[in-house]
Formats: C-alpha cells, sequence, structure tokens
C-alpha cells in the first residue's frame, strides 16, 4: 500500500504528516495517535489492548513528533512516547511507560540510556 498512514486514519487512528509505518503489526487503530514525521518501523508491535486477569486492557498509545521506533521493536497499551525519542531495535516498552523526550530507550523489558 503506497500511503499506509492514509488506511490507518480511515479506521480512526490520528497519524500526523510525513510519517511513516513500515509494519503490518499495528494492532488497534482508534486507539493510536502518531506525530508529524515519525517513523514505525519494520515488524514493529504497536498494540492497545492486553488481556489481564479475564479483562480485555484498552489504553492509547501515543507516539509524538519526530520519533523512530526500530525494527521489531514492542509497544504495548497506554505507552506515550516524547517528540523526538527513539525506541531501539527489538526494544519492549511496557505497558504505561512514559517515554521522556529526546530520550533513547533499548533492551527488554526497555529503559533509557
Amino acid at each position: 500500500m503506497r500511503d499506509r498512514g492514509k488506511a490507518f486514519r480511515l479506521m480512526g487512528a490520528r497519524i500526523g504528516r510525513g510519517v511513516q509505518i513500515n509494519s503490518k503489526s499495528c494492532a488497534d487503530p482508534a486507539l493510536l495517535e502518531i506525530g508529524d514525521h515519525s517513523v514505525i518501523g519494520g515488524h514493529a508491535t504497536v498494540i492497545g489492548h492486553a488481556f489481564e486477569e479475564g479483562r480485555l486492557l484498552l489504553r492509547k498509545v501515543t507516539i509524538g513528533s519526530r520519533v523512530v521506533v526500530g525494527l521489531n521493536a514492542v509497544i504495548l497499551p497506554g505507552v506515550e512516547v516524547g517528540d523526538g525519542a527513539t525506541i531501539a531495535a527489538g526494544a519492549v516498552v511496557p505497558k504505561g511507560t512514559r517515554v521522556a523526550p529526546g530520550s533513547v530507550y533499548v533492551g527488554v523489558p526497555s529503559g533509557p540510556t
């Protein structure tokens, strides 16, 4: 698909200008917001739902402007990624994490460097 962002917008996501989504694993578009000029790397997983203790958890995922989400990274429900942050390839950002603007998150589970 030429403009994957357009498809996500049609499904309820808020996608800024110049966003590149290189993954098919961005679930729950109605719970997804991505700021201008951000990149979602290949095979990254961005998901706004989880099942916990027999209940469905739904939490918005907010990715700021000029954010890079690396190849195979995983972003779980309720995560907020600040402007200019980088989520390293293969990193797992636990649910509810607030990633500071301009920071770099690495590891499983991830943390700032």
